[in-house]
């Protein structure tokens, strides 16, 4: 018999691939956090010897999910209400104490948004602010899968150098490219912390050392032209793409209305789109229904900001927001399904981030981003049924096991890394 480290048996999974697959009463064998391979457990259990063996009978196993745009609220300050909780009656504090005890607020803030994410269902996540130091660590300390962009600055703002920001961004990069589960990406927060001449220079890094970029746009996002250098003549977003920052490595974050100019440019480049619908909608800055960037035959994944309409980072409530958006825009009650909604919100995640070919889908060869989701209260007669439950009942109680590179990070509700008191 041939060995792994664990089986995994289900009565359903999903493997979110291009077969279009629902397969009942399988098993998945998984050795050093890559699936080996998925067949019935009857075939599985004869073939396969495992250090572990997990019985699901009750549970749908899919792809974990990935949040391709996040932050806590108030990330760069890190919010008064953290600092409340934690110290309800502030005494006075020397200078020393008054640091410590702010580092210990911020790695409290950070455990509780990445645990957060963790019970959501979500195995990967892209996160782009100037807390990313205490983000990073935490990310390691859980075992979760994640992109870091580092936010990248110039003369713009004296406190800031470009070559510093870069200095420390390939520093980080060089220290982490063999790293299994962390990516690092140029952040870019909008024109007005970054010049043309800085964006330029990441471009040609960006092509030379295949790393990411992320950018926040918004398309009228030049405040001033002449501190800026940015022209208000044109988009910024063409200005972009004359400066070579567009491409397969380019992920945009959607805070607003993109144009049909903006969408053919996207498409033509190949850059990638995070679609952030409860974050757009809450603010009232418009947003481009999901339906449509899709039929652009654009790659697109869900961004989620911890807003007041998605407090929870519920992906799969995000989903149903972008879905119910697009349909009242559009006017069409199928605009898009609940099948092209789990794509996007796994193998369409992958794709955006660059790490398809490792992660997103259930197959051979794959790392072992998996959820396990109980379905005990959960009524269905077929994939499509439970498909459109899985996005309206919206269902993270319900997750009981996170899975990344085969290590359970969620076991039975509880995180595995982290004292949860």
């Amino acid at each position: 018999m041939k060995s792994c480290d664990l089986l995994l048996h289900s009565r359903f999974c999903l493997p979110v691939n291009f077969q279009d697959r629902f397969l009942t009463n399988h098993t998945i064998a998984i050795k050093n956090g890559a699936i080996l391979e998925i067949d019935a457990t009857e075939k599985i259990r004869t073939t396969y010897q495992a250090s572990e063996d997990l019985d699901l009978p009750n549970h749908l196993i899919m792809p974990g999910l990935i949040n391709n745009s996040t932050a806590p609220p108030g990330s760069d300050y890190w919010g008064k209400d953290y600092q409340k909780e934690a110290q309800p009656t502030p005494p006075i504090y020397s200078a020393t104490e008054k640091e410590a005890r702010g580092i210990n607020n911020v790695k409290l803030a950070t455990e509780r948004f990445i645990a957060k994410i963790i019970k959501s269902g979500t195995t990967t996540f892209a996160n782009m602010s100037l807390s990313n130091s205490e983000i990073l660590e935490v990310s390691k300390q859980f075992g979760i899968r994640c992109q870091i962009a580092i936010p990248v600055m110039n003369e713009l703002n004296s406190d800031f150098n470009i070559n510093k920001s870069l200095n420390r961004l390939l520093e980080l990069h060089d220290e982490l490219k063999h790293h299994p589960l962390i990516t690092i990406a140029f952040g870019i927060q909008g024109p007005n912390s970054l010049s043309p001449q800085g964006a330029e220079k990441i471009a040609v890094l960006a092509n030379e050392i295949q790393i990411p970029i992320q950018v926040m746009y918004e398309s009228s996002f030049i405040n001033d032209e002449h501190k800026s250098g940015w022209s208000k003549q044109k988009s910024w977003l063409n200005q972009l793409e004359q400066l070579g920052a567009l491409g397969p490595h380019l992920q945009l974050v959607q805070m607003d209305h993109l144009k049909e100019n903006e969408l053919e440019l996207i498409q033509n480049s190949g850059s990638k789109i995070v679609h952030c619908a409860s974050s757009a909608l809450e603010k009232a800055q418009g947003c481009t229904p999901i339906s449509k960037i899709q039929n652009q035959g654009i790659s697109v994944g869900f961004g989620l900001k911890q807003t007041t309409t998605n407090d929870s980072l519920n992906l799969f409530s995000e989903a149903n927001i972008a879905s119910l958006f697009a349909k009242h825009n559009e006017r069409n009650s199928s605009a898009i399904s609940s099948e092209e909604l789990v794509q996007i919100l796994t193998m369409g995640g992958a794709d955006v981030l660059g790490i398809d070919a490792l992660t997103g889908s259930i197959e051979a060869g794959k790392q072992a981003d998996l959820i396990a989701i109980n379905l005990e209260n959960l009524i269905f007669t077929s994939k499509k049924e439970l498909l459109v439950g899985l996005i309206r009942e919206n269902p993270p109680s319900a997750i009981d096991y996170v899975f990344v590179s085969g290590r359970a990070i969620l076991e039975n509700k509880r995180l595995t890394h982290s004292n949860e008191n």
